[in-house]
């Protein structure tokens, strides 16, 4: 009855079943897609913020090295967690794959903090370096202050997508990925230039589209 119990379990789950060179492809281009489309939101905002006006441009271009070190760490540490996951789920230990995640969300909460700190304390410092000008410093503060301070959603929204790619499940995440970029997508302009009743927003409305698509994901 435990052979059968466990041969069911397998069939379940096509990381046991298909041929490698089709998993191959059926995890892999899914996946490719979730990380162009997550490539792709800065790209979205610097198109929206170009006409709004030039120094928006460069206070988005100013921010994104701190934005691409937090999705480092973000992606970075899911990844890694979920490998771990993923040959815990592989030796059938189910307790030490629980486990395993709930580090993952200790770590990925630690790093939040983190960024919750430079957002506070460090972009001040950090956009000085780069432009004397108060106006492009302001800007490019506010924007990053945002994107920092609210990144628990960025953490947690990739922990919980490379958590279901560890399962073996490449399609969900590569949807939730899309409903994000088209949640910016729509949000951007509307928050930038204050369309439907909202507020002309500038480089704050960036930012918040760019975070809220996380918590709507």
């Amino acid at each position: 009855m435990k052979d059968n119990s466990e041969n069911a379990s397998l069939s379940e789950n096509r990381l046991g079943v298909m041929p490698v060179g089709k998993l191959l492809m059926a995890m892999s281009l899914p996946t490719m897609l979730s990380m162009l489309i997550q490539a792709l939101y800065n790209v979205v905002d610097s198109i929206f913020v170009s006409h709004y006006s030039e120094k928006a441009l460069t206070a988005v271009s100013l921010a994104f090295p701190l934005q691409l070190l937090m999705f480092s760490f973000a992606v970075g540490t899911s990844v890694g967690i979920c490998s771990v996951i993923s040959r815990r789920l592989g030796e059938r230990d189910e307790e030490r794959a629980a486990m395993s995640a709930e580090t993952g969300y200790i770590i990925e909460l630690s790093f939040m903090v983190v960024f919750i700190l430079i957002g506070l304390f460090g972009t001040g410092p950090f956009v000085r370096l780069y432009t004397g000008d108060p106006e492009l410093v302001s800007m490019t503060v506010t924007y990053l202050r945002i994107c920092l301070c609210l990144s628990m959603g960025v953490f947690l929204n990739i922990f919980c997508e490379k958590s279901l790619q560890a399962t073996g499940d490449t399609i969900h995440p590569m949807i939730i990925q899309a409903s994000g970029a088209i949640f910016n997508i729509i949000f951007d302009p509307i928050l930038i230039f204050g369309y439907l009743g909202f507020p002309a927003m500038g480089v704050r409305g960036a930012a918040l589209a760019t975070v809220l698509h996380c918590f709507w994901e």
